[in-house]
């Protein structure tokens, strides 16, 4: 297993019954309810056997939005990754994680 974000996505996104390349962004709500982007760092910092809550929020972005783990035009990719695909309008989700 892999600590990084696209693996913890796919994990909680597997086990929701959500297709995990929905998935837009994922954030941390903290105690105070602020907001913290939560990236591949805070994925590896998080203690093993943490508890956490996730909620999926519907959102419709208003700009075409790139997903979290997309390649970028200097990536490398061999056949069978999935490619950089652009999101358009569709709807998707935002993982929120509350611990």
């Amino acid at each position: 297993m892999q600590r990084t974000l696209k693996d913890l996505v796919h994990s909680v996104a597997t086990k929701c019954n959500i297709e995990p390349t929905q998935i837009f962004r994922t954030v941390r709500v903290n105690r105070s309810g602020v907001t913290i982007f939560f990236d591949d760092e805070s994925v590896r910092e998080l203690p093993e056997g943490q508890d956490l809550v996730a909620e999926f929020t519907e959102v419709q972005p208003h700009a075409p939005m790139k997903r979290e783990w997309d390649a970028g035009p200097t990536d490398i990719q061999v056949d069978g990754d999935i490619g950089a695909v652009d999101a358009g309008n569709s709807a998707g989700y935002e993982l929120r994680l509350l611990f």
